[in-house]
């Protein structure tokens, strides 16, 4: 079901069949099980089936339902809340607050400064956008290091270009405040849940960049929760 022209906020719900707002007032959403918003703020929610839930523009609200759900924003400064189900959640431009669920979800911050929790099972994390301290550097509330992953991508981490698919070498990690050797690409501060990306290590030719904290401040973190892709 498709709102993408729509301009005012919507309300739909696939799970009790209800829609309001701009074009979707009146609409009989029965037996669809994806919707795409418009360019409003929009409340989409999904049911108890596999949904593909785009918010498109607009400061949006998505619930996944049970379902293992895909669920993409665009822009806007969105919430968005995976809820059961194995779900593929991908943040927008701006900053996002995104809750994954139960279950193992994969989540894709993207640009801005987004609030990310997993919740229970095994997350994946995925960094595939260009770094900037300033305005992307996702907040995490609850990485279990025994449970979720980073992924990050080759082609903004290059120190890892040769790497296919596969976790970084131990030699490559370092928990502390900066780097010590030239080959420390990814640096992790215990005191405050810092992780910096530095592109020559302890060399002199960049500065290491943040791009992720970790606020509860897992001790445990090692160089096996970062996997390249």
């Amino acid at each position: 079901m498709g709102y993408q022209e729509d301009t005012e906020g919507l309300y739909v719900n696939i799970l009790t069949n209800e829609a309001r707002g701009g074009t979707a007032q009146g609409d009989i959403i029965s037996g669809f099980e994806g919707i795409i918003g418009g360019s409003g703020n929009d409340v989409l929610i999904g049911n108890n089936g596999d949904n593909d839930l785009f918010g498109n523009e607009g400061d949006d609200v998505i619930f996944g339902g049970l379902g293992n759900d895909i669920i993409i924003e665009e822009s806007g400064y969105n919430t968005l809340y995976g809820e059961d189900g194995d779900d593929f959640i991908y943040g927008g431009v701006n900053d996002d607050f995104i809750i994954g669920g139960d279950d193992n979800d994969t989540i894709y911050g993207k640009y801005g400064n987004d609030r990310i929790s997993g919740g229970e099972g095994n997350d994946i994390f995925v960094f595939d956008t260009e770094l900037n301290e300033d305005g992307n550097v996702d907040k995490i509330s609850d990485f279990i290091h025994s449970d979720d992953v980073f992924y990050i991508d080759n082609d903004i981490f290059e120190s890892f270009s040769s790497v296919i698919f596969g976790s970084i070498e131990s030699e490559n990690f370092v928990s502390g405040k900066s780097a010590i050797d030239e080959n420390d690409y990814i640096i992790y501060d215990t005191d405050t849940g810092n992780i910096w990306y530095d592109a020559d290590g302890s060399g002199a030719e960049s500065s290491a960049v943040l791009f992720a904290t970790l606020c509860n401040k897992p001790a445990d973190i090692d160089y096996t929760n970062f996997i390249v892709i």
